[in-house]
């Protein structure tokens, strides 16, 4: 890869606050993926990361600061070294897209991980994609060509 290419991380991890894990949020919450995420960034590269679907808030005096960009006040059972700075990545949250039988567009979802560390939001529901596991659609004029097969339902902050 070179500057200016865009990494995505299209996963989760379990986000551990206080010692237990809480929900799903940003797979940096590994620090393995948080250092190689700096790296990349230090490097010029564009990461994009999902952030997790189980509706966590990052700033939660529990999350010991990992996300927090507001200084916000640290849980008692924070040790100094799970505070983080910012990783670099945009972080993407789930919202409604409004589209018609949809949830409100720009609505925050419920089970997007939320917090000032996340920086945009996309359509987490009823997303139009090729492909999927669930709900598939074919084409009228070729049916069996699985290649054409499409979901309307595609969800989640990966998508």
């Amino acid at each position: 890869s070179k500057p200016g290419d865009v990494i995505l991380l299209e996963m989760q991890a379990g986000v551990i606050c206080g010692g237990i894990q809480i929900g799903f949020g940003p797979a940096e919450d590994r620090l393995d993926v948080y250092d190689a995420t700096r790296v990349a960034v230090g490097n010029g590269r564009v990461v994009v990361a999902a952030a997790g679907n189980g509706g966590v808030n990052l700033d939660s005096a529990e999350c010991c600061r990992k996300y927090d960009r507001t200084n916000g006040i640290v849980g008692p059972n924070c040790r100094a070294e799970e505070a983080r700075k910012d990783s670099g990545a945009i972080i993407v949250g789930a919202g409604g897209s409004g589209r018609k039988g949809c949830f409100p567009a720009r609505e925050r979802l419920s089970y997007s991980s939320f917090g000032s560390r996340v920086d945009v939001q996309g359509f987490g529901y009823c997303v139009r994609t090729t492909g999927s596991n669930f709900d598939l659609h074919s084409d009228a004029d070729d049916p069996e060509n699985i290649s054409k097969w499409y979901t309307d339902r595609f969800s989640g902050t990966s998508s």
